[in-house]
């Protein structure tokens, strides 16, 4: 029974975690089709397309870190 029990949390905890990544890659994609106009003005400033990126991983990172 124990087992089982156990079995049960780790699917919840795994279906828990797959839905919080669902959310975060939502907010990030929201996120970069806002503000398309913004990574244009950087791209055409000089900024790489890895710096952009890392930008927005950061960004995901903090909202995925406090939960926002």
């Amino acid at each position: 029974m124990t087992t089982d029990i156990n079995a049960l949390f780790l699917a919840l905890g795994v279906v828990a975690l797959l839905i919080g990544a669902v959310g975060i890659a939502a907010v990030t994609l929201l996120s970069v089709a806002e503000r398309t106009s913004e990574i244009g003005l950087r791209r055409a400033v000089g900024a790489t397309r890895r710096s952009i990126a890392g930008q927005f991983l950061c960004e995901s990172v903090i909202v995925g870190v406090l939960g926002v």
